[in-house]
């Protein structure tokens, strides 16, 4: 297999929407010494935008983001290998108001809180820190949310990582997400309690947290997944399952939420009742699985 490109991912960008029958804004960097080559991709125009369902973070009934149509036509290694952004506009009347930036997509919960760029005001705001009335900041918190809304296993990442992004950002990583996700509510209590006046560092509260409340893990961890493929063949041996909705089951990298997904598509193709979860996270699974079912 090819490694792919600017070039390559660019023409197959280009395809698809060409496809759907919407223009894109696809400008292409050949990169300096200074700066990696990238792709970066805007809606074109924001009427085609609208009616392919694609809207941006400023329409409040927007059904998906362009960065999660990128992710369905670009395979994970080619949003790994190649550097893809997309434009927000960050524009605000009162403040900046012909501000517009790009942001990376990338392709999963992982490399998202490795590479990923995000904002400090949704992180404050979702660790509760008082921000004295000021949330502007470069119109980068809407595109986090959106992105952690697609991509985090549960709420309970997003909200650990908004702590690691406000008072640890330096050593964020996946397997410290992982641990301070997987309390239960005394020890996220505690860490919330503590983490403001810590000064040994995140990862050392997260150990004292620990010792003074045993941890019984209040979600699941994180553990290898089998691949997409044995799953799809537990949906129904003999069917063809779309292309679609195996993307969609290879970015989920959260068991519970993988599982549950492939059980709604094989309810759905097999017109029987859907199975029912108390996850937060459920009735979202099912949207998207009926979407991509469809596509």
């Amino acid at each position: 297999m090819k490694t792919p490109t600017v070039t390559s991912v660019k023409a197959k960008v280009k395809r698809a929407a060409a496809a759907e029958g919407f223009y894109l804004k696809l400008v292409h960097s050949k990169g300096r010494e200074w700066r990696e080559a990238d792709l970066r991709v805007g809606e074109g125009y924001a009427s085609q935008a609208r009616d392919a369902g694609l809207k941006t973070w400023r329409d409040l009934d927007r059904k998906q983001g362009l960065a999660d149509w990128l992710r369905q036509v670009l395979t994970a290694e080619e949003l790994r290998t190649v550097l893809v952004t997309v434009e927000v506009d960050n524009s605000e009347m009162q403040v900046d108001y012909f501000s517009r930036g790009y942001e990376r997509v990338l392709p999963d919960w992982g490399s998202y809180v490795k590479l990923g760029s995000i904002s400090l005001g949704w992180a404050k705001n979702l660790a509760g820190v008082d921000t004295h009335g000021w949330g502007y900041d470069r119109g980068t918190r809407h595109f986090t949310e959106s992105e952690i809304k697609s991509l985090a296993p549960s709420d309970f990442h997003a909200w650990a990582l908004a702590f690691f992004i406000t008072y640890g950002a330096d050593i964020r990583t996946e397997i410290e997400i992982n641990r301070l996700a997987n309390f239960n509510e005394a020890g996220r209590d505690l860490f919330a309690a503590m983490v403001p006046d810590w000064g040994s560092g995140v990862p050392a509260l997260l150990d004292a947290v620990e010792a003074l409340v045993p941890q019984t893990p209040a979600v699941p961890a994180l553990v290898p997944v089998e691949p997409v493929e044995e799953l799809t063949e537990q949906l129904e041996p003999t069917a063809e399952v779309p292309q679609a909705i195996s993307d969609y089951l290879g970015r989920l990298i959260h068991v519970p939420k993988k599982l549950y997904a492939s059980r709604v598509y094989a309810a759905l193709t097999a017109g029987e009742e859907l199975p029912e979860s108390d996850a937060a996270w459920a009735d979202d699974v099912i949207k998207k699985v009926r979407r991509y079912a469809d596509a």
